[in-house]
């Protein structure tokens, strides 16, 4: 007996012997005993135990079983010929997916339709006499015939009834082979043709038993035998017999390629029904083969350079997107999904852009859309965009053919560009000096280099370039200098002994009219900076009492023996040749060492006409508050002469034409009625240009191109006009570098 019967019984068996002693008009359960209890339920535990093993054997066999039937399934439906179900009255009951895509219909769509309908109305006949044979039993062999898809596609099939099943007393239902053979009749129809001029056939043929043996070879295929060392009546390589018994075993056509004497055939194997025999088509496919290789090379470069493209596309830092002529997103990179907040590109390719962008006010839309519209690049201003500042470049796609395909919107984050800028800007100015000129630049950083020391320096430079600035702003420019001392001493406005009691000081009664002690200029500048303007001006007795003093710091005043010690830093300033005076006798040389620690040479301002515009607008700044009026901007032709002036008495002289300017002038923009008459002597080229402060010829434009070295913001600059300005005039006049 099995032991699920016997498990069966016995739990029929407890069943009924529990209901027998529970009956509660017999034997309440309360009153039995409780070692009949303890056992009752010690018997229902262990039947439960082998009940749930059962059902855990029960779930692992249908895992099993479930498996199969996917596998099955799977082997049915993905079959490489067609499978089928048909009822007695020829209607499909079941087919495989192979088989409905043979027939360019859905599986579902299939059932219940008669395979008559998919047969070519001239193969009718024949199908139906096939199927009576089978249902005779005389027929074996497959039925070729013509079928038709649902689309009316023609292709030609072997149709096999591979057996007859009861499905009741009255209704029988066969299964169908389906094999599309549509390309091995292609290949026979085109050597058909060509035996029937066996002497320009170009396709070997060859015929080959299913054991191996050669029975037929064109004269195409002589060639061949002779490079295998093979003649009709020897056996195929090894290589190929495998392909043929497959192609025999499966009634499938196989396809193999074969090399031989540098050329290249490829060979379609067709099993012919209901015979012993293969035949083998032939096809020289080199050129083919070769065409392949160099598509595969064309490819694999391609490819490359699509690597090569995507990685520089995305590690470039500059937004960039891709977008049709439509203003839908074909492709953008992760710094513009980072700029622009875009979502994933799966999400967003296809969408519009102006839907994606909710980070900012949509500014770089304007540029886009111009492009959209004229077909022409543009480019934006800086603008804020979220938490950043961008400048956006969109430029049209084009086609080979020149047609519009769309644009790419360049999106640069220009915030550390834009704070660089401002520390530039801030560079302009240090402390009270004003300039952007190379030679301004180098003496900022002179200055900054020399702020945490004490050494002596000599400024040299041409009356009126500032070089008082240049003192002051090495004594500000160190550590806690608002609570030092800055003493400036004129040397060249004092006699020697006036000198010499300024410097150093004297005691009551040390000369005539010494009426009270006085503290020198020395004892004054203790702790902090001294500075001695004109040095070169004073006389050979102050520069060897000066020189002394400079090596020691140790001084006596006039009228006393007692020495006073002081930490004095001593910054001297010149506009004479120091070393000329030297070779002449006429400056100590050991003074001149000693000054000239440290020389800060500043230029003229005929050499350092970039920074006229700037010292122009300080000015104008310094002066509207001084003398309360609202002066806004000078003229370009102003500006111009400005910039052609040689400018003798330097910054000093600037500031006071401008202070002249400002008095005479009564309109809010200086023009050169308002200049001195230095300047009022000076060539004008346009008039109306001075008059109004436009700029008004194409000479104007071409002049300060060229004096900037075609450097448009230069340009800009010195023509005292936005940058935008020069590039819409450059247009308007057709000027090209």
């Amino acid at each position: 007996m099995k032991k699920e019967d016997h498990t069966r019984e016995r739990s029929s068996a407890l069943r009924k012997r529990a209901e027998r002693k529970l009956k509660p008009e017999i034997v309440p359960i309360e009153k039995l005993p409780d070692e009949e209890v303890r056992k009752l339920t010690h018997e229902l535990q262990v039947h439960k135990i082998e009940l749930e093993m059962q059902n855990e054997e029960l779930r692992k066999h249908q895992i099993l079983i479930e498996e199969s039937r996917q596998k099955y399934a799977e082997l049915f439906d993905y079959a490489p010929v067609g499978y089928f179900t048909i009822s007695e009255k020829g209607l499909f009951l079941e087919a495989n997916l192979t088989g409905a895509a043979m027939l360019g219909v859905e599986r579902s769509v299939l059932i219940k339709e008669p395979i008559s309908k998919f047969i070519a109305s001239e193969d009718q006949d024949k199908y139906y006499i096939y199927r009576r044979a089978v249902d005779d039993g005389n027929e074996t062999n497959a039925c070729e015939l013509k079928m038709v898809k649902k689309d009316g596609t023609v292709f030609h099939a072997h149709l096999k009834y591979t057996g007859v099943l009861l499905a009741g007393e009255d209704t029988r239902q066969c299964k169908v082979l389906l094999i599309d053979i549509t390309r091995r009749k292609l290949v026979e129809e085109r050597v058909s043709s060509l035996s029937k001029i066996p002497s320009e056939n170009p396709s070997p043929v060859l015929r080959i038993r299913k054991d191996g043996i050669i029975i037929y070879a064109n004269d195409s295929s002589r060639h061949l035998l002779k490079d295998w060392s093979l003649r009709v009546g020897e056996g195929m390589p090894e290589g190929i017999m495998k392909v043929i018994i497959s192609s025999c075993e499966t009634q499938t056509d196989k396809e193999i390629e074969i090399e031989s004497d540098c050329r290249t055939f490829s060979f379609v194997i067709a099993p012919v029904m209901g015979t012993n025999y293969v035949n083998l088509y032939g096809m020289d496919i080199t050129e083919r083969k070769l065409a392949e290789k160099r598509t595969q090379m064309a490819l694999k470069d391609v490819r490359r350079f699509k690597q090569n493209f995507e990685a520089i596309f995305k590690s470039i830092k500059d937004g960039i997107i891709l977008l049709d002529s439509e203003q839908r997103i074909v492709e953008f990179n992760d710094s513009a999904r980072r700029i622009c907040g875009l979502p994933d590109i799966s999400i967003a390719r296809g969408k519009k852009f102006e839907t994606l962008i909710k980070k900012c006010e949509g500014e770089c839309l304007q540029a886009l859309i111009e492009t959209l519209d004229t077909k022409l690049p543009v480019d934006s201003r800086r603008f804020e965009c979220s938490v950043c500042l961008v400048s956006v470049h969109t430029n049209p796609i084009l086609d080979i053919r020149g047609q519009f395909e769309g644009c790419t919107l360049v999106v640069r984050d220009e915030t550390r560009l834009a704070v660089l800028e401002e520390n530039l800007r801030e560079r302009q100015q240090l402390h009270n000096i004003i300039g952007k000129s190379d030679h301004l630049q180098k003496i900022f950083s002179l200055i900054e280099s020399l702020s945490g020391t004490s050494t002596t320096v000599l400024i040299t430079g041409e009356n009126g370039t500032g070089k008082g600035l240049v003192a002051e702003a090495l004594h500000r420019n160190q550590k806690g200098s608002e609570k030092k001392p800055f003493v400036i001493v004129s040397c060249s406005s004092l006699s020697d002994s006036v000198l010499e009691s300024e410097l150093f000081g004297h005691v009551k009664g040390a000369f005539t009219g010494a009426v009270n002690d006085r503290v020198g200029r020395f004892q004054k500048a203790d702790g902090g900076t001294l500075f001695l303007d004109e040095i070169g001006d004073i006389s050979n007795m102050m520069q060897l009492r000066l020189l002394r003093t400079l090596e020691e710091r140790i001084f006596e005043r006039l009228g006393e023996s007692v020495p006073i010690k002081v930490d004095v830093r001593i910054i001297a300033a010149t506009n004479q040749d120091l070393r000329r005076k030297v070779s002449q006798g006429k400056f100590r040389e050991d003074l001149y060492h000693r000054l000239k620690v440290v020389e800060i040479m500043m230029p003229p301002l005929r050499d350092r006409g970039e920074d006229i515009p700037l010292l122009v607008e300080y000015f104008i700044k310094k002066l509207n508050k001084r003398l309360h009026k609202n002066i806004e901007a000078v003229s370009t032709t102003v500006l111009k002469r400005f910039m052609d002036y040689r400018w003798p008495g330097n910054v000093r002289q600037l500031y006071n034409t401008l202070e002249y300017a400002f008095v005479v002038c009564d309109k809010a923009v200086i023009t050169g009625d308002d200049l001195p008459s230095d300047f009022k002597n000076m060539r004008d080229r346009d008039r109306l240009s001075e008059e109004t402060g436009n700029i008004s010829n194409r000479r104007q434009i071409v002049n300060a191109l060229e004096k900037s070295g075609w450097n448009k913001a230069k340009a800009a600059r010195l023509l005292g006009v936005h940058r935008v300005t020069i590039y819409k005039m450059m247009k308007k006049y057709s000027i090209k570098e």
